[in-house]
C-alpha cells in the first residue's frame, strides 16, 4: 500500500494540471513546460 501510494503521489507531482514539480523544473531550467513534459512522459508510463 505504501509503495503504490508513493508512486501515485510522485506521478501526481509531475502530471498536469497540478504539476508542482513540472512547474518548478520549468522555472529552474528556463524551458517551456511542454518541452519538459514531452521528455518525462515515458517515466510516467513506465511504472504501469
Amino acid at each position: 500500500m505504501g509503495i503504490v501510494m508513493t508512486v501515485n503521489m510522485a506521478i501526481g507531482q509531475i502530471t498536469p494540471p497540478v504539476a508542482v514539480n513540472l512547474f518548478v523544473s520549468a522555472r529552474v531550467s528556463g524551458l517551456p513546460i511542454e518541452k519538459i513534459w514531452r521528455e518525462i512522459w515515458p517515466f510516467v508510463v513506465a511504472p504501469w
